[in-house]
């Protein structure tokens, strides 16, 4: 019987240097097991016990004081001890110790141990920070609060309103109701109906049109703030809308020019 054609200097590359077991080697080289065994004999390389009893030599201890001991994460306890994460954590619960709860990994992983559940609950309820606020307070990443609350099972507050964070005293509810109340789709027709329904930039006609304030929309809309002193964008909404219908600066057509989608895009990108 021919023997098996096998690349030995790649064998042993794989499982004495790599330290592959020998069904992978037999997978990687497309030979049987068996001939894989049989060549490492024949090159007098001693070879290494079963995996199981490799697994049963490492004991409950060991990876317990990974875990727990050394504070350190599944994969990382798999990675040390050369086994998998699903071998990590059935020892673990063999072992009676079990895992650490979501809240106790997630202050570990952050480094937040010091950051009591009862000083972010203040801040959101009390204080009424948002999560971002209280993010930067720590010196953390904006997703820190969200996964603290997610952990000790809090809902919170919905990103909307005050609570949201281009939220400037009531300006956005206003400011997005003027330039969507039905003056404004008037405006932007007779701009448009002013170019001929043609891009002023690229001269084609018709498609996806927009119009583009020449003079800012928001350097108008603080200018009208700024005239009425007294009232609030946030407590005085209806009526600063009623005053904007009769605010000239807001509907003269001689401020809007027709553009495509894509040339208001990079106009305001570019």
């Amino acid at each position: 019987m021919r023997p098996v054609e096998i690349n030995e200097t790649l064998l042993l590359d794989m499982y004495v240097g790599q330290k592959m077991t020998m069904r992978a080697c037999a997978k990687e080289l497309k030979v049987s097991e068996a001939s894989v065994r049989r060549r490492l004999k024949k090159l007098g390389v001693k070879t290494r016990p079963p995996t199981r009893r490799l697994i049963e030599d490492i004991s409950d201890e060991q990876v317990v004081d990974l875990y727990w001991n050394r504070r350190l994460s599944i994969s990382q306890t798999a990675k040390i001890l050369d086994r998998s994460e699903h071998f990590v954590r059935d020892r673990l619960h063999k072992s009676g110790r079990g895992l650490r709860s979501l809240s106790k990994s997630c202050k570990m992983r952050d480094g937040t141990d010091d950051i009591t559940d009862e000083q972010l609950v203040y801040l959101h309820d009390v204080r009424d920070w948002t999560c971002a606020q209280i993010s930067r307070h720590f010196g953390k990443s904006e997703d820190f609060v969200r996964q603290r609350f997610m952990a000790m099972g809090k809902t919170r507050r919905p990103n909307i309103g005050k609570y949201n964070g281009s939220y400037i005293d009531g300006r956005t509810p206003l400011r997005t109701r003027i330039r969507d109340c039905a003056k404004s789709l008037a405006w932007k027709q007779q701009c448009m109906e002013r170019d001929n329904y043609t891009c002023q930039r690229t001269g084609k006609v018709g498609g996806s049109l927009e119009i583009h304030h020449i003079r800012p929309f928001a350097e108008i809309f603080e200018e009208f703030l700024s005239l009425n002193p007294d009232l609030s964008p946030e407590d005085d909404c209806d009526q600063l809308f009623e005053l904007s219908q009769h605010y000239d600066p807001f509907w003269d057509i001689d401020n809007g020019i027709t553009l495509s989608e894509d040339s208001h895009h990079d106009l305001h990108f570019s």
